[in-house]
């Protein structure tokens, strides 16, 4: 038998399955070549979709602290209340943005980025939220953050700060054996006779216009006092030492009163009667809106705003008598728009929002014999009435109004007596004031009006009477604790001003 021994078939299969494995080799390879790539792609969308998020946060972040540091650094300083109604406003016009980058690989990362208020953390720290959401190729990537601050002011602020007791324009006067304790006074007037002080009058220290004084300090005429008679015991920290120049003169901020929405656009209160027994009831809101309490049978009532709007007209607001009563604004502001005030009986703000009130005015043309009555504060009980301390949580603004008497036209006055402590803020165009009693308010008395008349007070509770262009007159046994500032001021027989350490940091003033 012959055997034929032939190596090139072998050979062919050989080269057959080498060539096999090696295709299935390269398959293998290539499917996991683009298994890779797809899971590059992949990671580098979700990469990039992650990057694209964060931008998106720190563009609107950043912009969001230019917008604070800027607002923070107005002069004169805004006041809490001016601050946060501005930073809601930019929260509400930049609710949402979307932030667009440079293309990449042909596709466009665009972040969709959302800002809101979320409400007063540690009662101090207001909260917004930020959340951003990158896009590109397949992948959305989320990234929130929750941003906090304070604002406060203090004598370190920028602005208008108060570090006087008492602040003003032209003469000072003092008689009786009046004081100001805790911080200098201060007089804008070069006039001979600005500052008049009797015998057994203090004052801590004085601050004049600084063209009153040389080179060294050094006060050159003495004739913007009265007297010089016992001037060592009336300027208590040094006598005429203690006269020294005012490092600046600011114009005193005017008063710019707040814009309010149309009446007539505002939703009213829904009607409301409480039951205080099963056969008897009293209509708390009226069908035209009007909140009116004067029923003794109402004790210990808490009466809700609700809560399916932030702002309401309420033609009349008044409450009477000395029943416990408190209105409750839930967790967020409230603003109502009124014609008439009458917070003449117990009430209390409650809740973590803030109240603020705007009582519409008139013109002299069109004001009546019942105007003077539009706003009155007549509770005299000792009991506090108001947001109890919180002042800047209830906040009163009172636009121009005027009453007629005869032929004649007046602003109106606001008063209050007794004992009552108002914890509350209150601004008007035009309105004077007076207090009475021991009667005091507890916050800021802010206004254009040319008259305001302390007669009495209490020292307990802290208070800026701010009234730029009018004559402001402490007598009798008379207490302020805070600072006054005005346009001239007399303080007689045994009164005092206490410094307390206070801003304008309610109201907004330009």
């Amino acid at each position: 038998m012959r055997i034929l021994k032939n190596k090139n078939g072998m050979a062919l299969i050989t080269v057959m399955i080498i060539f096999l494995v090696l295709t299935t080799l390269l398959g293998a390879l290539m499917v996991l070549s683009h298994n890779n790539l797809n899971q590059s792609i992949r990671t580098k969308e979700h990469t990039t979709a992650y990057y694209t998020a964060e931008a998106g946060m720190t563009k609107v972040v950043s912009d969001f602290e230019g917008y604070l540091q800027a607002l923070s650094q107005q002069s004169p300083t805004l006041s809490v209340s001016a601050f946060i109604t501005a930073v809601n406003a930019y929260v509400i016009d930049n609710a949402y943005q979307q932030v667009v980058l440079q293309e990449n690989n042909g596709e466009i990362p665009t972040a969709d980025v959302t800002l809101t208020y979320s409400g007063i953390e540690d009662e101090t720290y207001y909260s917004y939220v930020i959340t951003s959401v990158g896009h590109f190729g397949r992948y959305d990537r989320t990234l929130i953050t929750n941003y906090k601050f304070d604002y406060s002011l203090s004598g370190e602020g920028n602005g208008f700060i108060i570090d006087k007791a008492v602040m003003v324009k032209n003469v000072f006067e003092l008689s009786g054996s009046s004081q100001v304790i805790g911080a200098p006074i201060s007089s804008y007037q070069t006039g001979p006779g600005a500052i008049v002080m009797g015998w057994s009058t203090k004052v801590p220290a004085i601050e004049l216009d600084p063209s009153l004084f040389d080179d060294q300090g050094n006060l050159e005429d003495t004739s913007i006092f009265n007297s010089l008679t016992n001037i060592d015991g009336k300027i208590t920290e040094g006598g005429l030492d203690a006269v020294t120049p005012l490092d600046e003169v600011h114009e005193f901020p005017p008063i710019v009163m707040p814009t309010y929405p149309s009446k007539e656009t505002l939703a009213r209160l829904p009607s409301y009667t409480y039951y205080y027994s099963q056969w008897n009831n009293y209509q708390l809101v009226k069908d035209d809106g009007s909140l009116i309490k004067n029923s003794w049978m109402l004790r210990d009532v808490t009466y809700t705003i609700p809560t399916t709007s932030s702002w309401y007209y309420v033609p009349e607001l008044i409450i009477e008598g000395q029943e416990i009563f408190k209105i409750d604004v839930g967790n967020s502001d409230k603003y109502l728009v009124v014609d008439k005030l009458n917070l003449d009986g117990h009430f209390e703000i409650i809740g973590s929002g803030t109240l603020t009130i705007y009582v519409t005015g008139n013109t002299p043309d069109t004001a009546t014999s019942a105007d003077r009555n539009r706003v009155t504060l007549e509770y005299t009980s000792s009991t506090p009435v108001g947001a109890i301390d919180h002042p800047e949580k209830f906040v009163v603004y009172v636009n121009e109004l005027y009453y007629r008497s005869g032929n004649k036209k007046y602003p109106i006055t606001i008063s209050i007596g007794g004992s009552s402590v108002y914890h509350m803020s209150l601004m008007g165009a035009n309105f004077n004031f007076s207090t009475g009693g021991s009667a005091s308010i507890h916050g800021y008395v802010v206004t254009g009006g040319e008259s305001v008349v302390i007669r009495g007070g209490s020292g307990v509770t802290t208070t800026l009477y701010y009234a730029p262009n009018a004559h402001i007159e402490l007598s009798g046994s008379g207490y302020v604790n805070g600072a006054i500032m005005g346009e001239s001021f007399l303080g007689s027989g045994n009164v005092r001003v206490n410094y307390d350490d206070v801003a304008l940091r309610i109201f907004l003033l330009r």
